[in-house]
């Protein structure tokens, strides 16, 4: 359920609607447990219909795993690769996603290869959840890979955590976004009112009293993770007057 989040779930229709015809990024920032997942999520699910779908949720220990997040990418599909690419392009690319090992120029041709390849039949999204934690063998090959396209229906939809841009991942996509529709989004803060609706019709199905709400919004900034734990603990220590912190 994704709440107070309204302009953000237009981006990711109008995301939706650019990725069907041509390259597209949707580029999402925040900080940890601000709900970069959740809109990530949707994002994914409004796009999936009728795309074919490679995806990779990394989490910290991956980041040190060359093409770790290129296995979870394509190995799904290796089959339908071979049918589109040549057979070198598709030996690299399977010896890249089972043996971890390959000639770094070549495999970013084959990854181009692929991926035009398989648009050719359906458009594709490639969704990437906490960016920040893929090797960085396969976010070089994927900034190629999308860098290069031109017209072909792509879309990628990655999540990223604030610390992580600068000139980090995020950074280093939105330079190589070539001729991408490109929309970058900071997810800020839930106000108030947008938090306890979350905690009261949406995770949790509490009904908090207002002078709990607004502790938890002030406690926790307007983080819906932060807020949900404040709102589980209060709950779980039996509704006292004050909200406990975790």
């Amino acid at each position: 359920m994704v709440v107070g989040r309204s302009e953000e779930l237009q981006a990711v229709t109008a995301f939706a609607q650019n990725a069907a015809t041509g390259p597209a990024l949707l580029l999402l920032t925040g900080e940890a447990g601000i709900g970069k997942t959740t809109l990530w999520l949707n994002a994914v699910q409004t796009a999936r219909t009728g795309r074919i779908v490679l995806s990779s949720r990394p989490v910290e220990q991956d980041a040190e795993t060359p093409y770790g997040g290129l296995a979870d990418l394509l190995y799904p599909h290796l089959k339908a690769i071979s049918q589109v690419v040549l057979n070198h392009d598709a030996a690299v690319i399977e010896k890249a996603v089972l043996d971890g090992a390959a000639e770094p120029r070549s495999l970013r041709q084959a990854l181009r290869a692929a991926v035009v390849g398989l648009s050719q039949s359906a458009p594709v999204l490639i969704a990437i959840d906490d960016l920040q934690w893929l090797d960085g063998a396969t976010r070089r090959l994927l900034g190629y890979a999308f860098g290069q396209l031109t017209h072909e229906p792509v879309g990628l939809v990655a999540a990223v955590r604030t610390a992580s841009t600068g000139d980090g991942p995020a950074a280093e996509l939105l330079r190589v976004a070539g001729s991408a529709h490109t929309t970058s989004l900071n997810l800020d803060p839930l106000p108030a009112p947008a938090l306890a609706e979350l905690v009261t019709h949406g995770r949790l199905g509490l009904a908090l009293p207002d002078y709990v709400n607004r502790r938890i919004h002030r406690i926790s900034g307007g983080n819906p993770l932060f807020a949900l734990e404040l709102a589980k603990e209060w709950n779980a220590r039996g509704q006292p007057a004050d909200v406990p912190v975790p």
